[in-house]
């Protein structure tokens, strides 16, 4: 049976669960009732900051509570209507957000025992203007929907008395495609332009199927290759801190008044330690 992890934020009460087979094996809740009692009702700015700076003390409870590690969930389900906009808002981030981190390492257990080449599904490329596709940019909206579709035919063969959806098969034939196209695309951009690295980062390099791949394609055309341990290929500290120090120690220091933003290009980084900050 499924293993949800269950988030509340509606209104001024925060709650996390852990829930398998109609039962609660894990709750927490924490109020905000006493602190809003005094405005006479409930302030959803200050719903909001208290479901922020909750939520995560409560899902790090259930999940030890229940004996439960992140790695074994099946789903997590957050109240998306109705409610406080801004408060709901917050639940709902938070468990899109983990899903993403930890929908990928489920697809890589899903595709442990699937035979790879079972279904042939597209190597997502992108168009140029003036015709043809470009060499080394990818996307893989094509891909998702080829695997969407798949998954229904197999679905209607099964309804008709066929056999049940090979999962694992599915999983592992979409995850070769997409380690074929970065290492394919990749190695490609770097012989063009005469690069000897190539560096693996972010949580798509905790991928065992794209790491070795790399490794072996980097090795064929004599390319380095640099990959970090996988407990900080996803979102850590520890990557902020070693990037803060090496900054430090060139005398590159932000402002005290720098503040932040939802995005940056690459080239502007150096903007966040100008004497005036960018914003």
């Amino acid at each position: 049976m499924p293993t949800l992890l269950a988030l509340e934020t509606s209104c001024d009460e925060s709650a996390a669960a852990l829930v398998r087979d109609q039962r609660v094996l894990a709750s927490a809740v924490a109020s905000q009732v006493e602190e809003h009692a005094r405005w006479g009702g409930v302030v959803p700015e200050i719903a909001s900051r208290r479901h922020v700076e909750a939520l995560p003390g409560l899902i790090e409870r259930v999940l030890a509570e229940s004996g439960v590690a992140m790695a074994e969930l099946d789903a997590i389900a957050a109240t998306a209507a109705p409610g406080l906009v801004g408060a709901l808002l917050v639940g709902s981030v938070t468990g899109r957000t983990l899903a993403r981190l930890h929908g990928g390492p489920a697809i890589e257990a899903a595709a442990a025992a699937g035979d790879p080449g079972r279904f042939r599904l597209p190597k997502g490329r992108v168009s140029l203007a003036e015709g043809g596709f470009h060499p080394y940019d990818f996307s893989f909206s094509g891909l998702k929907t080829a695997v969407l579709r798949l998954v229904q035919q197999l679905r209607a063969e099964q309804a008709a008395g066929g056999e049940s959806v090979p999962i694992a098969d599915v999983a592992a034939s979409f995850e070769q495609v997409v380690a074929e196209v970065l290492v394919e695309r990749t190695c490609r951009c770097a012989r063009d332009q005469g690069l000897g690295t190539i560096v693996m980062v972010g949580g798509v390099a905790a991928n065992r199927r794209l790491r070795s791949r790399f490794e072996q394609r980097c090795r064929e055309l004599d390319l380095q290759w640099r990959v970090a341990p996988l407990a900080y290929c996803t979102d850590n500290a520890a990557m902020i801190g070693v990037a803060a120090e090496q900054r430090l120690l060139a005398g590159r220091v932000s402002s005290i008044g720098l503040a932040v933003a939802p995005r940056l290009a690459l080239e502007d980084a150096a903007q966040l330690y100008a004497p005036q900050p960018p914003f």
